[in-house]
């Protein structure tokens, strides 16, 4: 018998690359022929998702709960059991019509998970999980950075303030219910740990993880088909002025993504040109255009088939679908070198960097333009959203 619905669950329908990775599953599924809604916790300011109305989706947390779950998980280490009687109505009922439960991101003020997981457990669903962070693996948060404390079972937690934050160190007694809470599903229903890059799934056999397999990000359908029909046209915009670096960041005040010193001396550089896309740019620097986050897919493709490279300084990503994007447009990529960056190593088109002085005298050096139709060369294709979608429907139709 084959897959006849998938229910996507994630905390967020419109932002953010997990909400993304799902919407692209959920809509490629749909075109064949498999249903597959969306259960999200929340939109912006706490509200309805801005897609909800497009899609097939709905919302399981109302504003008030998800701003107590906020206050419990800062002072408790987890969310409060509240949930409106109708959306859990909904989810079960939904649930109980799919053949497979894939979650996503489950953490940040949704719903507890004891929940959740004793949901799928009673009525028996295959369950597949898609690992964006480390969230499963530790006890309280969901990019530890450097820390490795939860391989040990996060004895102690050096800091309360990585997202998503806590006031009390509760880690250790969350981090024993988390794998306990895992190991119940893995024992009771048949139960994949999916990874979105090499690296995240070393760490996660490392916390005593089973059943891993790596599937990684595509670009969304809508931007594929856009930076296929710029790269074939005539009229491909490009600048002439000099050569054309870009950097992308929604919220340009985020210094773990964003070295805003290495932008500034970057825009200096005779015959190159600097691009920023983001919003709340910490200063304005001279000379360089900026262009506000944009969520629609075809201008953002425009954008990037104007430049030549993209510029990245995070060190906090996991599998950073801004570099696919840039290499999917055609773009070549420098990047400040980090475990999720070395991800896209093995592509001629990626350059690593161990500090931001190596970047910034490696475009200095930089002459002449890029060759045309960069985004047609063998290899980009891994970034096809048929690629993902078939590894995932292998997965579901092994489990069901």
């Amino acid at each position: 018998m084959g897959i006849s619905q998938v229910l996507q669950i994630n905390v967020r329908l419109s932002e953010g690359g997990a909400a993304g990775v799902a919407r692209t599953l959920a809509d490629e599924l749909a075109v064949r022929g498999i249903r597959s809604p969306f259960a999200y916790g929340y939109g912006p300011h706490g509200g309805s998702s801005p897609l909800e109305s497009n899609s097939d989706s709905f919302r399981l947390t109302p504003k008030h709960i998800a701003a107590a779950n906020r206050i419990s998980y800062s002072l408790a280490g987890r969310e409060t059991r509240l949930m409106a009687g109708s959306a859990a109505e909904q989810l079960e009922a939904v649930m109980l019509e799919s053949d497979v439960v894939h979650l996503h991101v489950i953490h940040s003020y949704f719903l507890q998970t004891s929940y959740l997981f004793d949901l799928i457990v009673r009525l028996k669903k295959p369950l597949v999980w898609t690992l964006h962070d480390h969230w499963a693996m530790t006890g309280r948060c969901a990019q530890p950075d450097d820390c490795t404390q939860w391989a040990k079972g996060c004895p102690s937690c050096p800091n309360l303030r990585a997202y998503p934050p806590a006031k009390l160190d509760l880690a250790s007694k969350r981090w024993e219910e988390r794998r306990d809470g895992i190991a119940r599903l893995q024992a009771s229903v048949p139960t994949a740990i999916v990874p979105c890059a090499d690296w995240l799934a070393i760490d996660a056999e490392k916390s005593g993880l089973r059943n891993i397999q790596v599937i990684k990000n595509s670009v969304d359908r809508t931007y594929w088909e856009a930076t296929r029909s710029i790269a074939k046209s005539p009229n491909r915009p490009r600048s002439n002025v000099g050569q054309g670096n870009i950097f992308i960041c929604r919220d340009l005040r985020d210094r773990s993504k964003v070295d805003w010193k290495l932008l500034e001396r970057l825009a200096g550089i005779p015959g190159q040109r600097l691009t920023i896309v983001g919003d709340h740019a910490p200063t304005l620097i001279p000379g360089v255009e900026y262009i506000p986050a944009t969520s629609d897919r075809f201008e953002l493709a425009q954008i990037l088939s104007d430049h030549d490279r993209l510029i990245f300084t995070s060190t906090v990503d996991y599998y950073p679908l801004t570099i696919a994007e840039a290499l999917t447009a055609g773009l070549k990529v420098f990047a400040i070198s980090s475990r999720a960056s070395q991800e896209f190593e093995t592509s001629h088109l990626v350059e690593l960097f161990d500090t931001g002085y190596s970047l910034l005298e490696s475009v200095r050096s930089l002459t002449g333009a890029q060759q045309e139709d960069d985004a047609l060369r063998p290899g980009i294709d891994f970034f096809n959203p048929d690629r993902m979608v078939d590894e995932y429907l292998e997965l579901y139709e092994g489990m069901s």
